[in-house]
């Protein structure tokens, strides 16, 4: 077969062999993403403050995008300026 000869078909081998699946069931759509394997590697890989850091710049881009709204006592909020230093500080400062 000739199935790894393309880019597509090397990554597509590489991952069917790194998380166990078949990769005829895999080309056909039979192997879930949410396959335990693939979650538990996943999970493992990622430092209780990376995922801290990665919630802070959800929580800051849902602001800055308007799905989530940040008043302070006094009325105030954050300016656009504000919340643009935030995402890029917590986007740039770590390497996920």
């Amino acid at each position: 077969m000739n199935r790894c000869t393309s880019p597509l078909g090397r990554n597509i081998q590489y991952c069917c062999s790194n998380f166990g699946w078949n990769f005829e069931k895999f080309v056909n759509g039979d192997i879930s993403m949410s396959n335990n394997v693939f979650v538990k590697s996943f999970y493992s890989s990622v430092s209780e403050s990376d995922w801290l850091t990665v919630d802070a710049l959800r929580q800051v881009l849902n602001l800055r995008d308007g799905f989530d709204f940040l008043f302070f006592s006094d009325g105030s909020t954050l300016l656009d300026s504000e919340l643009d230093s935030l995402i890029l500080y917590l986007a740039s400062s770590r390497t996920l």
